[in-house]
């Protein structure tokens, strides 16, 4: 029974929040009801939703990659799993390659919080330890975003921009970019996915 009072509190409390996000304003008139219809209208799926549920499924993946400009680049193959999560809120994403001879892995999660208007995407492999986290919007079938992470091997903060395209019902891309700290953008990597 507490925990059913602590839920029904949290609702009236993010619902008086969605007064002032939906409305502007709290005149004081909005009631119980209306407050549960806005929560409940803010939290479903949309169409952004439906944009992500699109790529679940099984693929095949290559993937060219570099540390540097420099670099040469190197080619990987691997699949990807992404399903779709919790009523269609969250695409999840996990994949299998070998990389330099290394079992590797990785898990991403990507959702559009129609809270905060901007989509919002996760990642975190077997080759590091940390979460990187992204933010961004969708232009038609294309959703860019960015974040910051710390680079193990200078233990600076680079920016990261991420560029995922969708071409079909069986094939996306995503570009990778990143920026070192006080040098310039350089595009890392490119994976292309094919739907099996």
């Amino acid at each position: 029974m507490k925990h059913l009072l602590l839920l029904f509190g949290l609702i009236i409390a993010f619902g008086t929040t969605l007064t002032f996000n939906v409305y502007g304003q709290d005149d004081g008139k909005m009631s119980e009801e209306d407050m549960m219809a806005a929560y409940m209208e803010m939290i479903a799926p949309d169409e952004n939703h439906k944009w992500l549920a699109q790529m679940a499924g099984s693929w095949n993946y290559e993937m060219a990659h570099r540390m540097a400009p420099e670099a040469p680049w190197e080619k990987v193959l691997g699949t990807a799993d992404y399903t779709i999560e919790m009523g269609g809120r969250y695409l999840v994403q996990k994949v299998h390659a070998e990389m330099m001879g290394i079992p590797f892995e990785g898990a991403g999660t990507t959702a559009y919080d129609k809270v905060a208007g901007q989509y919002i995407s996760t990642w975190y492999d077997s080759f590091g330890t940390g979460i990187m986290i992204f933010k961004g919007q969708r232009e038609g079938n294309t959703y860019i975003s960015s974040g910051e992470y710390m680079d193990p091997m200078t233990m600076t903060t680079q920016i990261h921009r991420m560029v995922v395209s969708v071409e079909s019902d069986n094939k996306h891309k995503m570009e990778y970019f990143v920026t070192p700290k006080g040098g310039e953008e350089f595009q890392s990597l490119t994976i292309k996915y094919t739907r099996n």
